[in-house]
């Protein structure tokens, strides 16, 4: 469930990615200044200095944890890494984390507005130990809405001050083109639609409307119906769509 536009590099858990980064700035002349900017500018989104990003990277660290490995992970997907512990996330739960890592909000604002006691919980939430609560969980996914925008604006920013990007043709890096221009053409059918869908389906499944009463039901708005409705309409259009496509696709394997 990647959330931006750049060029997949490669798919896996935030080790393997890391790994695979190693090898790719190894490519890169020492002397290249683009190689100590790509460090500089990890070392400052992650708050740690360039000897901690080199540790890191090289292996001779060990992976970070807590607010860090947060960071990481988050920049590696900037870079275009898509890393299995973020995909396996929910929409709201990813969003949420990715508040943390773009300085949205800090890891003691995250405890007060989720209701949780101790960091530990929070990481625990986000690392996949624990499950959140129903309560937890609207928590979560209500922080993410609110400031989902702001966090959009935020990763848009840090794309384009990437100092080096990957070439979807070689699959290393481009030290030559900016990242603004790898994010051009989007496809109108992107994962952010699919992102909303998601989300849409998270909050219901987990029981935001259950509690409605029929009195509550009988006092919906004029708009708010037509929204329900428009929104079942074109979901089952999409839907149609969809079906007939893959019937239309398998009738022409058979043919074959």
């Amino acid at each position: 469930m990647g959330t931006n536009n750049t060029p997949e590099i490669m798919r896996g858990h935030i080790e393997e990615c890391v790994a695979n980064l190693n090898t790719k700035l190894a490519n890169l002349n020492k002397k290249n200044d683009k190689k100590q900017k790509f460090l500089v500018s990890l070392a400052n989104f992650c708050n740690v200095n360039k000897d901690t990003v080199r540790a890191w990277i090289h292996g001779t660290g060990s992976i970070p944890i807590a607010d860090k490995k947060i960071k990481l992970m988050c920049y590696l997907d900037l870079l275009g890494y898509r890393i299995i512990e973020l995909e396996n996330m929910s929409v709201s739960l990813r969003g949420f984390t990715e508040l943390i890592a773009f300085k949205i909000i800090t890891i003691d604002e995250a405890i007060a507005l989720t209701g949780y006691i101790k960091v530990s919980s929070i990481y625990s939430i986000i690392n996949g130990q624990e499950n959140s609560s129903p309560e937890k969980k609207e928590k979560i996914w209500n922080i993410w809405k609110d400031k989902k925008n702001e966090l959009e604006k935020a990763k848009e920013k840090a794309l384009l001050l990437l100092p080096v990007s990957f070439s979807t043709e070689n699959n290393t890096f481009d030290q030559n083109e900016p990242m603004s221009n790898k994010i051009k053409g989007k496809d109108p059918l992107s994962d952010a639609t699919f992102n909303l869908m998601e989300g849409l389906l998270t909050l219901i499944e987990s029981g935001a409307l259950d509690n409605l009463t029929d009195k509550d039901i009988a006092s919906l708005t004029k708009e708010k119906i037509i929204i329900v409705s428009k929104l079942s309409t074109e979901l089952l259009k999409f839907k149609d769509k969809m079906l007939r496509k893959k019937t239309n696709k398998k009738g022409g394997e058979n043919e074959q």
